[in-house]
């Protein structure tokens, strides 16, 4: 969207587009990410960039959620805190330049830009609002303005008045251990006006201040900063892999009550290749033109359950737990001792050996 200006005389407002430093303090969102939001005994907002969220506190406690629209990596939204300064039900939307331009005015209705409500804010020019395109909702759109779906905006501004605090954050990375099984869970947001703040430092940092950051595998917690999904994952846990006796520079990993081995780094020291699997709708990769069964990405790498990434690796399973997973090499020899070049697999209790007419 255009610049968004409101003002029932027409007035022009200023747009100062730029980034101001991040906030050190950060609120405990979605079951703790950062410090939780201060309490001052009233009502605030608080606005997560990334995450495309409006968190509404009462009393320091978050008692509403809304999806966003936030503005573009060309012309972001601002970082800081401000006040709400004006409320408008029904605003009229003044374009850019409008009068010296020769544009009119749009009065409210269902062509009206900036929707059924404006909640102006102390940044000058800018402001909350409801707006004419909901699939911008969740997107990277506006000109640095906040967009809620109408009905949305209609019910907040109800729930906040003139002087309510908000708070502007750019939190792409968020941890916090599930309140039943107590299991620590991460949660990655694209960093979408590219700070650079989706990296491995940030993250054992975010899981530090959770104590959970013992452990944590540094290949699986890599591909889960380059996916992100924006949907929690189990924090990965190393544990110790052996090929033939010998210990791997990679692990095995814990992540999600399962035992994954890393397909990538394994096919490569077996001088196999990672592919798409011929059924990519299942999400399954395969390794060597083996489909992986319960294989799967994290980003751009992949990984298979023990059992199964063995059996598509042709690899044998000596011993699987979490404090280990040793493999063996399946070798073919000859009477003389001597060693067939096949590729056997081991699948369950069978020997499956490639066969060939001559």
């Amino acid at each position: 969207m255009r610049r968004e200006r409101l003002g029932r005389r027409g007035r022009r407002l200023a747009f100062p587009f730029f980034l101001t430093a991040l906030l050190t303090a950060c609120v405990n969102v979605l079951l703790g990410a950062g410090a939780g939001a201060q309490s001052r005994g009233s009502t605030e907002i608080l606005i997560n960039i990334p995450a495309f969220k409006l968190y509404l506190y009462r009393d320091g406690v978050p008692v509403k959620t809304y999806p966003i629209g936030v503005g573009q990596v060309v012309k972001p939204s601002l970082l800081g805190e401000t006040t709400i300064i004006n409320k408008v039900a029904h605003p009229t939307y003044y374009p850019p330049d409008w009068y010296t331009r020769g544009l009119q005015p749009i009065p409210p209705g269902p062509d009206n830009p900036v929707g059924t409500r404006w909640l102006g804010l102390g940044f000058p020019g800018y402001g909350i609002h409801g707006t004419n395109d909901p699939s911008s909702i969740g997107t990277p759109a506006s000109s640095g303005c906040i967009r809620m779906y109408n009905h949305d905006v209609e019910e907040l501004a109800e729930l906040v008045s003139v002087g309510t605090v908000v708070r502007f954050i750019y939190e792409t990375i968020q941890a916090w251990r599930d309140p039943v099984t107590g299991n620590a869970l991460i949660l990655v947001h694209p960093d979408i006006y590219r700070q650079g703040t989706n990296n491995y430092q940030a993250a054992l940092d975010r899981l530090e201040r959770i104590g959970a950051a013992g452990g944590v595998d540094p290949w699986t917690l890599q591909a889960i900063l380059g996916e992100a999904a924006a949907e929690p994952r189990p924090v990965p846990l190393s544990v110790p892999l052996t090929l033939d006796g010998e210990r791997l520079p990679v692990n095995a990993v814990r992540y999600g009550g399962q035992l994954l081995l890393p397909l990538d780094p394994l096919a490569e020291r077996l001088g196999l290749t990672v592919a798409r699997s011929p059924r990519p709708e299942a999400g399954e990769v395969a390794v060597g033109g083996v489909v992986v069964p319960g294989s799967f990405r994290i980003g751009v790498r992949a990984f298979a359950p023990v059992a199964s990434a063995a059996e598509g690796l042709g690899l044998a399973v000596a011993g699987a737990s979490p404090e280990g997973v040793a493999l063996g090499s399946v070798r073919v020899v000859d009477r003389s001792g001597s060693e067939i070049l096949l590729r056997a697999h081991v699948l369950g209790d069978w020997l499956l050996l490639p066969v060939q007419e001559t």
